[in-house]
């Protein structure tokens, strides 16, 4: 995603398509007081053609990229470790990733910065909540796991974050001999300690190795269930509700959310299609979305429950 660091300040800024930067109190990459050399909308940051273009918006001292001066009104793409020197500032700005635009909040009181991962975040103390891309849309997941849409600039959690939402699509079509997940057995193997959980995707001969992750662990609990349920009615099968999962991971409602997105965008990074159907959903309710048919569970020696440590519990 775009970042602008601020070595001087220490700082680094997530950047949204359009960016202000200057010492005004509305600007998206705010200047403190005392650099009062800067104009108050000094610069504009913006997005645009898959590139970052940046202009000076007629300041007052001048601005210079790369130890050239930018002349006013003119626009220059910025590479990836471009520097832009500020009047008055020690240190210049660095744009230290050249990426497009993706999804961070703010917090509004104290500017901090949280950045996305894998187009989803969690807010809040433990987890009190978390933005997921659905659809192509974007949802907020609060409490035992209700998901509302929210749009860019909202703020969350009584008014404490401000959210910035990137144009994000997903929906993509499968090609003549893609490896499907509907079409693969999931191995899921729980270390002897139950402090990792590994998955692997078999395709007929062929193996898909997806290393050990902190979501398999939202898998592994939902495939036990829909095993231990193979018997039952399809509809009916495999259902969990949200806190006791959540329970069962010793984590919050939104926090295994987060964990559940996360399982699927690394199986979209693998190359794997239909990853989005790695769960299903009802009201106040998730299962996984594989038949009891094709998975497989590797249970380590100890029959022992798997210690806190092993699921994130007390986090």
């Amino acid at each position: 995603m775009g970042l602008l660091r601020d070595p001087g300040l220490g700082k680094t800024w997530g950047l949204r398509k359009n960016n202000i930067i200057g010492r005004d109190a509305v600007s998206d990459v705010r200047m403190p007081p005392h650099r009062d050399l800067v104009s108050d909308r000094h610069l504009q940051l913006r997005w645009l053609r898959g590139e970052w273009m940046l202009s000076d918006l007629r300041s007052t001292n001048g601005t210079w990229v790369n130890g050239r001066v930018l002349t006013p009104g003119n626009e220059v793409v910025l590479k990836e470790g471009a520097k832009i020197s500020l009047p008055g500032v020690s240190q210049p700005l660095e744009l230290v990733d050249a990426g497009p635009p993706d999804l961070f909040a703010v917090h509004v009181a104290t500017g901090a910065h949280v950045l996305g991962e894998e187009g989803s975040l969690l807010l809040g103390e433990g987890g009190a909540a978390a933005v997921l891309c659905r659809d192509g849309g974007w949802s907020l997941v609060e409490g035992e796991g209700e998901e509302t849409r929210v749009e860019d600039g909202a703020e969350l959690l009584g008014g404490a974050w401000r959210i910035h939402l990137p144009e994000y699509g997903r929906t993509r079509k499968a090609p003549e001999r893609a490896l499907d997940l509907r079409e693969a057995r999931l191995v899921l193997r729980m270390a002897p300690r139950w402090e990792q959980c590994t998955l692997t995707l078999v395709f007929g001969d062929r193996e898909v190795d997806m290393g050990a992750r902190q979501p398999w662990f939202v898998v592994w609990f939902l495939a036990e269930r829909m095993l231990k349920e193979a018997q039952a009615e399809e509809a009916e099968r495999g259902w969990m509700d949200m806190s006791e999962l959540a329970r069962d991971l010793g984590k919050s409602p939104p926090a295994t959310m987060y964990d559940m997105t996360l399982a699927q965008r690394q199986l979209e990074k693998k190359g794997i299609f239909h990853g989005e159907e790695l769960f299903e959903s009802r009201y106040g309710q998730r299962r996984v979305g594989v038949p009891p048919q094709r998975l497989t569970l590797l249970r380590p020696p100890s029959r022992e429950a798997p210690p806190d440590s092993a699921t994130g519990k007390g986090g």
